[in-house]
Parts: structure tokens; sequence; C-alpha cells
């Protein structure tokens, strides 16, 4: 687990250098891999696995009754623009 705690903290640099240089783009795509490394949704070869989000993150009633992961999809709890908000507001 250390392993992810050190790759969780070197995502989270990422992103305060990405806000930093105003790179807000690619920045949905940081915060989920730091999600999937805080979270353990990790794969075999330590690489965020971006299916794994499905097993860990928080699904609504109707999501969790749902098993076939095609007619699932990952969305974040508070919306981008209000992360992205509150990280201009740094």
């Amino acid at each position: 687990m250390a392993r992810h705690s050190y790759d969780a903290d070197l995502e989270l640099q990422h992103i305060y250098i990405e806000v930093h240089a105003e790179r807000y783009h690619h920045l949905k795509a940081f915060i989920e891999a730091y999600y999937c490394f805080t979270n353990g949704a990790v794969t075999k070869q330590d690489k965020p696995d971006w299916q794994a989000i499905f097993d860990v993150g928080i699904r609504t009633a109707n999501a969790a009754k749902i098993m076939d992961r095609k007619l699932l999809i990952r969305d974040m709890l508070v919306p981008l623009s209000v992360l992205i908000g509150y990280m201009k507001a740094w």
C-alpha cells in the first residue's frame, strides 16, 4: 500500500503543477488517477484501473442495481467545473 500512497502523492503534485500552470483540459484524468491510487484501484502494473473505479466508487441506488458495466458511466460526485473553480482560487 505504500507504493500506492507514493503514486497518489505524485499525482497530487501533478494536479498542483497543472493548476499552477493554468492547464485545466486534462485535469479530470489526473483527478481520477489520484482517486484510483488513494482507493487502491490499480492494475498489477501499479497503473490506475479505470474499471475498478466502479467497484470502489460511490454509486447511486439505481446504479448499484446495474451489473453490466457497459451501462454505467464514471462521473465525479462534485462537478469538474466546481473543482476547477476551487483550484483556481488557490
